[in-house]
């Protein structure tokens, strides 16, 4: 007989299944008529220089909350646009943390590039039980459950599983990703890796971010993501990838350490100083041995 826990996981796969299934077409419907760019307002926690909110990002958001209110469970959803309750008024089972369209600065600029959804699934411990992702353009959906992640293209049934690399050496030719289109934080990112590119020259960098990444990391296609400045609401929709492919995610705290980065809703409108995802912990020492620390 299954448990309530394991019927419920049930429930809120399908559910979110139905979410990434859905939310291409609502995309590119929109895009298809030139709507979606209109400017809402704000980003929580953003200067009006590095993010606004746009219609896409509301529609997409309106959607994950349908179809979680659907479920009957009782959730806390914090979505990069807000927070919500839903089907509950003191405190939730489960936690749903998304970025509901990323790449919105791209959408809003009519850029075809880098349109994802992701978002992670965490029970009332804020362990994850589910991470889902996806890619929008190039029409491959990822999966985060049970010590496994896997990917398929939308039009197949049939998943892959995917691994992240076993790279541990910037002498191995790694690819690093951090968000360098917005001045601000290309500006405090080559101070901080000055050292490690004249070091390792043969890196090649990916200069997207956010939590579209994390699946990447997992499919073992990127293998490092170093981000200064990270805001809390671009990390905790990926992190059941890392969860479930068994890579680290680290922050350097005030004592300039580098110390687990740990999933708190509590915190979700702060930074991190600085962020470092990669595919082993050597390779991870290696790259923060190299950087320039104040």
């Amino acid at each position: 007989m299954l448990t309530d826990s394991t019927k419920h996981i049930q429930i809120i796969s399908t559910a979110t299944e139905k979410f990434i299934n859905t939310v291409p077409a609502t995309v590119m419907k929109l895009y298809s008529q030139n709507i979606g760019s209109e400017v809402l307002g704000p980003v929580q926690g953003r200067p009006l220089t590095e993010d606004l909110q746009i219609l896409i990002d509301q529609e997409c958001d309106n959607l994950f909350k349908f179809i979680i209110s659907e479920t009957g469970l009782p959730f806390d959803i914090y979505s990069e646009h807000g927070y919500y309750r839903i089907n509950h008024t003191s405190k939730p089972d489960y936690i749903a943390v998304i970025d509901p369209f990323d790449g919105s600065a791209l959408f809003r600029n009519g850029i075809p590039a880098e349109w994802w959804s992701v978002f992670t699934i965490y029970d009332n411990t804020f362990k994850p039980i589910l991470g889902k992702a996806i890619d929008i353009l190039r029409k491959e959906s990822y999966e985060a459950k049970e010590n496994l992640v896997s990917m398929k293209s939308t039009s197949s049934n049939t998943p892959s599983i995917i691994h992240p690399s076993a790279k541990t050496s910037c002498s191995a030719n790694v690819w690093i990703a951090s968000y360098l289109m917005d001045p601000s934080y290309l500006k405090k990112w080559y101070p901080l890796t000055q050292n490690l590119f004249n070091k390792w020259p043969s890196t090649k960098i990916w200069p997207n971010g956010g939590s579209s990444i994390y699946p990447w990391i997992s499919r073992g296609i990127i293998e490092a993501y170093l981000m200064v400045n990270e805001p809390r609401s671009e990390i905790d929709p990926g992190l059941g990838f890392a969860y479930y492919s068994g890579y680290p995610v680290y922050e350097v705290n005030s004592n300039n350490q580098l110390i687990p980065y740990e999933f708190n809703p509590e915190l979700k409108s702060e930074r991190t100083k600085i962020l470092l995802a990669s595919c082993t912990p050597e390779l991870a020492d290696e790259i923060i041995k190299e950087c320039n620390i104040n």
